[in-house]
């Protein structure tokens, strides 16, 4: 086990989060994250661009679940789905 000194231990939670996935990327996937971070504070406005329009729309993930039913009957439904076929022994 690496024992990391004082001064390059995250500063946050954000941070630490980011570095555990870090961790299983490749070397070349985590070179280009750094170029694409070094380019960010350079050139703000640039990658600000360019993201909004290279990445997908992804709002539709987001949200209420939208249904015709109520909770009521979704819940219902849910219940009725379920079964079990576990045999409790007796002590």
């Amino acid at each position: 086990m690496q024992i990391i000194p004082n001064h390059l231990q995250p500063k946050s939670k954000l941070v630490e989060i980011y570095l555990s996935l870090l961790n299983n990327l490749t070397a070349g996937d985590k070179l280009d994250i750094i170029a694409f971070l070094s380019m960010s504070i350079r050139q703000p406005d640039l990658i600000a661009n360019n993201i909004s329009t290279t990445n997908p729309d992804i709002s539709p993930f987001f949200g209420a679940f939208e249904s015709e039913k109520t909770a009521d009957e979704i819940i219902a439904e849910i219940r009725m789905a379920r079964f079990t076929d576990r045999k409790i022994e007796e002590l």
